[in-house]
């Protein structure tokens, strides 16, 4: 009877040792995996230039189609500064100022077209992963968010008179998106959301943008260490090169 006690005792002590043992190797994995889940950005670039394409949909009188071009620098992995962002407009008259000429009777005194904007912003990009694609392909992917001051000219056509040419203030803010196609390049898609300080009104404005961007580093970054050996060995080739 002590004998099948003991053995009892024996079996319960190893099983709670190695129960421990399995916790504490299931912790160890789990603090692995959470590690290395966390990756650094692999595509970063220091300086990023591209062009794209722009609508704003919201407009009272013109569908504003938008070709422009900017150029960002990126202090870390986190925090850019689009230093421009220009965008020449394309517009197309919609046909509600001919229906309130036709069905009211009423000419609006004038109608404002828009023809350029420039902005500048600050971006913070937190948010950075990667999705499969149907299993067959991996893309690395940024979300950040942005706010910046700009100008946007415009036309001031006037139904009596004769038209102007304007500037105002403008105030941008937003989010946006990249999928990176390699390590160098990538699409952007980007929603903003703008307000124009123009003299008689302020005008808020919704942007849809797409665009190809391509990152690249100007210089290497990495500090550059003397060596004496390869400076004395570079006199003597050049002196002998020259004595020769």
């Amino acid at each position: 009877m002590k004998s099948f006690l003991i053995t009892i005792l024996s079996i319960c002590i190893l099983y709670s040792s190695s129960s421990s043992l399995n916790a504490k190797t299931d912790e160890e994995s789990s603090q692995k995996d959470r590690i290395y889940v966390v990756q650094e950005k692999i595509f970063h670039r220091y300086h990023e230039a591209g062009f794209l394409i722009s609508y704003i949909p919201d407009d009272d009188f013109y569908d504003s189609f938008g070709l422009g071009a900017n150029y960002v620098y990126h202090f870390n992995d986190f925090l850019s500064w689009e230093v421009f962002r220009a965008e020449w407009m394309f517009n197309q008259e919609k046909s509600l100022k001919n229906n309130i000429e036709k069905s009211l009777e009423i000419t609006p005194t004038f109608y404002d077209e828009l023809t350029y904007m420039v902005h500048s912003q600050l971006w913070f990009r937190p948010f950075y992963g990667k999705s499969a694609v149907m299993n067959q392909k991996i893309i690395f992917h940024e979300t950040g968010l942005f706010a910046g001051l700009g100008m946007i000219g415009y036309d001031r056509n006037k139904s009596f008179g004769n038209n102007a040419n304007d500037t105002s203030l403008s105030v941008c803010f937003g989010a946006g998106t990249t999928f990176f196609l390699n390590s160098f390049s990538g699409i952007n898609f980007q929603i903003r959301n703008m307000m124009h300080f123009k003299d008689n009104q302020t005008e808020n404005r919704i942007s849809l943008e797409i665009g190809y961007s391509f990152r690249f580093n100007l210089t290497p970054r990495e500090k550059i260490i003397d060596n004496p050996k390869i400076d004395r060995f570079n006199r003597y080739i050049n002196s002998n090169v020259l004595n020769y």
